[in-house]
């Protein structure tokens, strides 16, 4: 029999140049990214997309859009004492009817007008679900500024198959002539179609963040927030009555297909290729060769503080200074006290990140719970701290007694310290008492210690013990109980 799992929903300054718009290119690669554009569907009937006549005369004004080239000097633009106001730009100058000869159909919604040669049905819905996740980032980061013409912030996007028609139409500018995904300027994206349905939708909600983000001029992001951020709210969870759930973390692969994120971070953990917040926080452009990993990366540290019961208060009031400016420098301010923590726990949760990781009972206990001198380990949190200060090379004795219980179906499954074979994970019974000593000014991941019932051992590093029940990250929910446990120095 198995165990039933829940799977859980849920430093350099790069500044952003001043001009008409704040842009960010980004370039994801997905799955079937090195597949060939297919050839466009033959157009839909007149009832699926509305004519617009505007004028014949392709062009695209690119002189004023930025490059995120940080050598690319951009004159500043004259500030205006007064209201502070919502850009609003044009729709394409071409006309609709231009469009549909070259296979672009326009699909509309309240906050995205769409120009795609996919299939009508799936674009039809893509411009439904962007006004749903225009409502998750109005509940997340709060409302935009208004418009000069009180207009509705309004998107315009091309989902491509066959990029050269645009090409021609002078719709796609040349610094995204060899784009392998997606990327944006202004409220304006563009983006290649997918191989799979669920990294479709991912990337063109990832383009639309950005979007979102940085339509404002004196928007002022480091690159790992605006990225992560955008991957972060991109992840989202397809319910059966047509919602989505926006911010999650993927509790299997199989929904997510082409995504893949948690796994890239697997694959640099195993390799020993661990990524500091320090080093986040200094990247100033997505590496082309190493984006896949720039973004997994900024995608787990974005995550991890937004959903952290500790740090997820202080990261969201980051909101405040997207324009101020002043990101960098509040993030410094709210955090350094607790760096040495963070850096602890960041550095736990990516070694132990796996689908459907339960981060608000896996995050780490600081205060330790005791009874009388012994250290209480609950069964449904991640590493607890005991308090107990330990000595390298010094050799102690640890004893621990009580029951948990694991699971409850089809029946409870109840274990003591050494575990309960029925299930192992990390290579051992569940169940298990384990151990780690935690010194914040170290960079490495602890040695876990396999203690069970009773253990005489020789501490290889000076620091303070935590212990946990040994189970999987994604499976803390249905576990109850705790065990008592006693240290010995002998």
């Amino acid at each position: 029999m198995m165990k039933i799992r829940y799977l859980q929903h849920e430093s350099c300054r790069q500044r952003l140049l001043n001009s008409l718009f704040a842009v960010v290119i980004c370039s994801h690669v997905g799955c079937g990214t090195d597949n060939k554009p297919a050839p466009p569907p033959s157009p839909p009937d007149t009832q699926s997309s509305a004519s617009v006549e505007l004028s014949q005369e392709p062009q695209i004004d690119l002189t004023n859009l930025k490059s995120d080239d940080p050598t690319h000097e951009v004159p500043e633009e004259p500030r205006h004492v007064g209201t502070i106001r919502r850009p609003v730009s044009p729709e394409p100058s071409q006309s609709q009817d231009t469009l549909n000869r070259h296979g672009y159909h326009r699909y509309t919604s309240k906050h995205l007008v769409l120009f795609t040669d996919i299939e009508p049905e799936i674009a039809q819905r893509l411009v439904a679900m962007v006004d749903q996740e225009y409502e998750a980032w109005i509940k997340g980061f709060g409302p935009l500024p208004e418009a000069a013409d009180q207009s509705e912030f309004r998107m315009i996007g091309y989902l491509m198959r066959d990029m050269g028609a645009l090409v021609e139409l002078g719709l796609v500018p040349r610094l995204y002539l060899n784009m392998r995904t997606g990327g944006h300027i202004g409220d304006r994206f563009w983006m290649l179609d997918q191989a799979t349905d669920y990294y479709r939708r991912h990337l063109l909600f990832h383009e639309a963040t950005h979007c979102f983000m940085t339509i404002m001029p004196d928007t002022s992001l480091p690159k790992w927030y605006l990225e992560g951020m955008a991957e972060m709210v991109a992840t989202h969870r397809l319910q059966e009555d047509g919602t989505i759930v926006f911010g999650v973390l993927p509790e299997n692969r199989e929904d997510y297909d082409g995504w893949g994120r948690i796994k890239t971070i697997q694959e640099e953990v195993a390799a020993g290729r661990f990524k500091s917040i320090a080093q986040l926080r200094s990247i100033e452009r997505i590496d082309p060769v190493d984006e896949v990993r720039d973004y997994a990366w900024s995608w787990a540290l974005c995550y991890f503080l937004e959903k952290h019961p500790r740090y997820q208060e202080r990261f969201h009031s980051l909101q405040t200074h997207w324009r101020s400016g002043a990101f960098v420098d509040e993030f410094d301010r709210l955090f350094m006290e607790d760096m040495e923590k963070l850096n602890t726990e960041w550095l736990l949760f990516v070694t132990s990140l796996m689908e459907g990781y339960d981060l608000q009972r896996a995050a780490m206990v600081w205060n330790p719970e005791s009874d009388g001198g012994n250290a209480i380990v609950q069964a449904d949190r991640g590493w607890q701290s005991t308090g107990w200060t330990i000595t390298e090379g010094e050799t102690y004795r640890i004893i621990a007694d009580g029951e948990v219980t694991l699971a409850n179906e089809p029946k409870p499954w109840v274990s003591q310290p050494n575990g309960i074979t029925l299930e192992y994970f990390s290579g051992q019974p569940i169940g298990r008492l384990f151990g780690i000593v935690v010194d914040p000014a170290f960079d490495r991941t602890p040695q876990v210690i396999e203690f069970g019932r009773e253990s005489s051992w020789t501490a290889t590093t000076s620091g303070t013990l935590f212990l946990r029940v040994n189970d999987a990250w994604n499976s803390l929910y249905n576990n109850s109980g705790s065990y008592r446990v006693t240290r010995e120095q002998k």
